[in-house]
């Protein structure tokens, strides 16, 4: 397991593969946004990014990414890689 700061040259570096497929969640940078806003704002939830998600098609490949923020942990899941990263942030004390 790795650990990252969530800049976006490590959110995108957590990435394995995206394709340009009209079934994916967005295009690579608005999912790298998302997740940059989502971690910056401690937004607590399960999120997924599917890379190629065609229900029409059940052979196309497709990439999992599951982002978990919980109260302590940032965790990053490449489903098909089997990789788990961690996202370190420090939120400021409300």
């Amino acid at each position: 397991s790795q650990s990252f700061t969530p800049e976006i040259k490590n959110i995108k570096k957590s990435i394995s593969r995206w394709t340009c497929s009209k079934y994916h969640t967005d295009t690579i940078t608005e999912v790298i946004k998302d997740i940059q806003r989502k971690i910056g704002q401690h937004q607590l939830g399960i999120y997924q990014y599917n890379s190629n998600l065609n229900n029409k098609n059940r052979r196309s490949l497709n990439d999992l990414y599951v982002l978990v923020i919980a109260e302590q942990r940032i965790l990053w899941y490449d489903i098909n890689k089997k990789i788990t990263s961690e996202f370190i942030q420090t939120w400021e004390a409300e």
